[in-house]
C-alpha cells in the first residue's frame, strides 16, 4: 500500500512540476510582452472582419459537433450516476 501512495505521489508531482514552470514562465513572458500585446490587440485596422466572418461561419459543424459531445458524456454521466445508486440502493436493501 505505500509503494501506491508513494507511486501516485510521484506521478503527481512529475505531471505537476513542468507545467508548473511552463506556466510561471508563460506569465513572465506575458507581463514582458504585455504592451506590445495589448496595441495589437487594440488596433482593428489589422483585423480584416469580413475574412474572420468566413472563416468563422465555415467553423460551425466543429463547434456544434463538441456541444453535441459534451452533452453526450453528460448524458452518460448521468446515466452511469442512476445506475450506480440503484445498485448500490439495491445492495443496501439485500443486506437488510
Amino acid at each position: 500500500m505505500l509503494r501506491v501512495t508513494l507511486v501516485a505521489i510521484l506521478a503527481t508531482l512529475g505531471l505537476t512540476i513542468p507545467f508548473l514552470v511552463l506556466g510561471i514562465l508563460g506569465a513572465a513572458w506575458l507581463t514582458q510582452n504585455l504592451s506590445w500585446w495589448a496595441t495589437t490587440l487594440a488596433s482593428a485596422t489589422q483585423v480584416n472582419w469580413a475574412d474572420l466572418a468566413m472563416e468563422g461561419w465555415s467553423r460551425w459543424p466543429e463547434a456544434l459537433g463538441m456541444v453535441v459531445g459534451q452533452a453526450l458524456i453528460l448524458l452518460i454521466v448521468l446515466l452511469a450516476r442512476d445506475r450506480a445508486s440503484v445498485s448500490h440502493d439495491a445492495a443496501e436493501r439485500s443486506r437488510r
